[in-house]
């Protein structure tokens, strides 16, 4: 009769464990986004916070927005190179993803063959709004 007892606390703890993560990883991951949408204008520091607020937001985290956001980051940054590196990989795992190609061709704008690259996608993807923009 004891062990089921010890078996069910054990698995209740660890319930609680995740859903004590999963609350952590939604607030970093709320408190990068605001600051990655100011851009630029959020200063330095407050970059560097967004930053360690995405590593810590990516423990168990298996989604892509973490790198879409990290790329979001960069490009605030300046660091248009590394904004493109992780962008590549995000459209890379996520080929149908059309936030990560709309990022990865705003990164990608020094570069003519990739921003053509990222715009074709983005019209093979959003056809309809592909159109709009076209006319």
């Amino acid at each position: 009769m004891r062990l089921p007892v010890v078996a069910l606390t054990v698995v209740a703890l660890a319930v609680c464990a995740w859903f004590v993560i999963g609350v952590r990883q939604a607030q970093d991951l709320a408190a990068a986004t605001s600051v990655v949408q100011t851009g630029g204008a959020a200063g330095p520091e407050r970059l560097a916070a967004a930053a360690a607020d995405l590593h810590s937001a990516a423990f168990l985290d298996p989604d892509q927005e973490v790198n879409i956001l990290r790329g979001r980051l960069a490009i605030a940054r300046g660091e248009v190179l590394q904004a493109r590196r992780i962008l590549t990989g995000v459209t890379h795992a996520e080929p149908m993803n059309l936030e990560a190609w709309i990022w990865f061709t705003g990164a990608s704008l020094g570069s003519p063959r990739e921003a053509r690259i990222g715009t074709a996608r983005i019209a093979q993807l959003d056809p309809l709004d592909a159109r709009l923009v076209g006319r």
